[in-house]
């Protein structure tokens, strides 16, 4: 069975109303939104995975523009689906990590900005 694992960032930050936002981003290729992540490459730990994913997908520098957590959010999650891209049952292992924008103008650009009236 093909296996696939990847490491999710979730980006989220709190609005001034106290509501919590969280980041997504429109995947062309699965037509669908999707936490900043990907695959874990050979040797790489889920948490460094999300640490390269974040900065290659929003160009955001580790450790000055965002923090990943050391710990992820749950064990490794596991289950199993038909691959959209290769047609054939896979099994998805995944982990979580909370990560934290540490500039300003890091969240405002990177967050999504709600609109409301017309």
């Amino acid at each position: 069975m093909r296996t696939s694992q990847a490491g999710l960032a979730l980006v989220r930050r709190t609005r001034p109303d106290g509501a919590t936002e969280y980041l997504t981003q429109w995947s062309d290729t699965w037509k669908r939104l999707a936490l900043v992540g990907g695959h874990v490459e050979p040797g790489e730990s889920f948490r460094a995975c999300c640490v390269r994913e974040v900065g290659e997908e929003l160009g955001l520098a580790d450790g000055t523009d965002f923090r990943v957590a050391e710990g992820s959010v749950t064990p490794t999650c596991e289950y199993r689906a038909v691959s959209g891209s290769a047609g054939v049952e896979t099994l998805y292992r995944v982990e979580l990590y909370l990560t934290e924008l540490l500039t300003p103008g890091r969240r405002r650009r990177s967050m999504p900005t709600r609109r409301t009236g017309g």
